[in-house]
């Protein structure tokens, strides 16, 4: 048999007819249809800026970005469900985002990209952090202790 071998095909769906033809020029009238979709390569998340491994501060800013020039971003709180930081839409660039009035203890982050054409990331990037409580001043034996609140966090001197 023959073989039909294409490249450089690009992105989306592609179909061809295929029609045997005999010696005497008969042409078959059913022939075969085959189609397939070239997918792009999947997107990577690039992480830029995150919290530090340790922190005080209850607000969380991330800057992320994508190997593809259209992506949506998805991100997964300390395992709550999927959510969109700018809702369900294309962004091109740099996306910068702020998760507001996190508690106090451990925080793990998971980002995934989608492209424009669906494709998603398939490993998410995931990054941990703990909040605690950062002191203005160390405490002083037999001092009155008094709260304050700085970003949601108590902080005691």
């Amino acid at each position: 048999g023959n073989t039909l071998s294409v490249s450089n095909l690009r992105e989306g769906p592609h179909q061809v007819e295929i029609r045997a033809v005999d010696s005497a020029g008969n042409v078959d009238p059913l022939g075969v249809t085959v189609s397939w979709v070239v997918r792009p390569t999947a997107p990577k998340t690039s992480l830029a800026r995150a919290p530090p491994h340790l922190t005080c501060h209850v607000n969380a800013t991330f800057k992320v970005g994508c190997s593809q020039s259209q992506y949506m971003m998805e991100y997964k709180l300390d395992n709550q469900g999927w959510k969109w930081p700018v809702g369900r839409r294309l962004v091109r660039g740099a996306l910068l985002f702020t998760l507001p009035n996190l508690g106090l203890g451990q925080h793990s982050i998971q980002l995934r990209a989608t492209d424009s054409s669906g494709t998603r990331e398939a490993q998410p990037v995931t990054l941990k952090w703990q909040i605690g409580v950062c002191w203005s001043e160390p405490p002083i034996m037999g001092k009155q202790i008094k709260t304050k609140k700085n970003e949601g966090v108590e902080l005691i001197s």
